[in-house]
């Protein structure tokens, strides 16, 4: 009996120890995994924060090319322009006999002049510097408007001050989906909104032309087809801001809203 009992004892402990041991395997691997998902989750973070890194640095250095260029544009060439214009004019008034090609050279010149200027303007545009992202976009709806190719309609209040930063990514969104819409929708008509307040900004430009909606503009960004478009989600990355591709009665839309929530 004695024997019997003492197998039966240690029948029991060892599937005690083997139970024990199955258990702490158990234990070990679901550790092991949540371990494994809490790293692999940490190394996605890493990497989603060094893209959002690389992207504002490279954002960066775009920005301060641009305004390099802008500023040789508007100092050296326009300077070599109106030096050649000054020269022009004396030249003109010496030659009467030459006077009228002198005149559409003289012309043309000016021409060269007013649209360089507009690419320095378009480059690094003075009014975001000195007065703000408000009166930036309202100044781009009417340089638009002025064309006569689309009426623009601009509305809302200035409300809060925006940040440098914020504002350059915002405008430089707004002003790539106003080029995209000119060159490839065909409108006759475009909005621009501008909200702002305690809770964030709210901007939304509007128009009656051809458009996209999220899904396809997804698509085309995934197909590495599409800078513009691909320039405009970056910004939105980089600068918390929900950038919405969408139709409703009255049209296309995007919508731009910071921070994104």
């Amino acid at each position: 009996m004695e024997n019997a009992g003492d197998i039966i004892f240690l029948i029991f402990v060892s599937t005690l120890l083997f139970l024990t041991l199955a258990l702490l395997v158990v234990v070990f691997v679901v550790l092991y995994q949540k371990r494994f998902v809490q790293q692999k989750q940490i190394i996605q973070e890493q990497e989603t924060i060094y893209r959002q890194r690389l992207l504002e640095s490279v954002m960066e250095t775009q920005e301060e090319e641009r305004q390099r260029i802008a500023r040789n544009v508007h100092d050296d060439v326009g300077t070599l322009l109106n030096v050649a214009k000054m020269q022009l004019g004396s030249i003109r008034s010496a030659d009467e006999h030459q006077h009228e090609k002198l005149g559409q050279l003289g012309q043309h010149l000016q021409e060269s002049i007013d649209q360089l200027r507009a690419i320095a303007r378009s480059l690094s545009p003075p009014v975001l510097d000195k007065l703000g992202l408000f009166k930036a976009l309202e100044d781009l709806a009417g340089r638009t408007k002025v064309t006569g190719a689309v009426k623009v309609n601009f509305s809302g209040e200035e409300g809060n001050a925006v940040n440098r930063e914020l504002a350059n990514h915002l405008f430089r969104m707004i002003q790539e989906v106003f080029t995209n819409t000119l060159k490839y929708a065909s409108p006759t008509s475009i909005q621009l909104q501008y909200e702002s307040d305690d809770e964030g900004i709210g901007i939304l430009f509007r128009h009656d032309g051809n458009g996209l909606i999220q899904e396809e503009v997804k698509n085309i960004s995934d197909s590495g087809k599409a800078f513009g478009l691909d320039s405009v989600l970056s910004r939105g990355l980089v600068s918390n801001t929900r950038v919405m591709f969408g139709k409703d009665e009255e049209g296309y839309f995007v919508e731009f809203q910071h921070p994104y929530i």
